[in-house]
């Protein structure tokens, strides 16, 4: 049997809203999903999604946009237990820090769970302010070591 391949795709509900729904309406709908990820996703005009797909099924993804100011933001993220540690976020990251450096981006702001803080931190990413005990960080477009 062949391996199977992850195959990841930039996606924006904007550009086509039936497909975007299609792969990921349910990560929005049901609340499984709702209680594994810990909080309920959201889109917005403009936001774009970075989906990793094993075949048809998605086992991660993370979108982020741009504001009105040029600043960059990370938003939401998950990636499926089984596929956690396997380098499914690295990319889904590397991929997003790519799209901000290829767009002219300079500055990107995301709010990072304690498990990342210090990852997020190695990459230059400072903390600005807390909210609990999650961290807003404020960083620059990099490769995800």
């Amino acid at each position: 049997m062949p391996k199977k391949t992850i195959t990841y795709r930039l996606m924006c509900a904007d550009e086509d809203e039936r497909e975007f729904y299609g792969v990921m309406g349910k990560f929005f709908a049901l609340l499984k999903y709702r209680r594994e990820i810990g909080y309920r996703i959201s889109n917005a005009a403009g936001r774009m999604w970075v989906v990793a797909l094993l075949t048809d099924e998605v086992i991660g993804f993370g979108s982020f946009g741009v504001d009105r100011h040029g600043v960059g933001h990370l938003y939401d993220a998950w990636v499926t237990e089984k596929y956690r540690k396997k380098d499914v976020y690295r990319t889904i990251l590397n991929l997003q820090m790519n799209w901000f450096k290829d767009h002219g981006v300079t500055e990107i702001w995301a709010v990072v769970p304690p498990y990342l803080q210090e990852r997020f931190a190695g990459l230059g990413f400072e903390a600005e302010t807390y909210r609990g005990k999650y961290a807003y960080m404020k960083g620059e477009p990099r490769e995800w070591l």
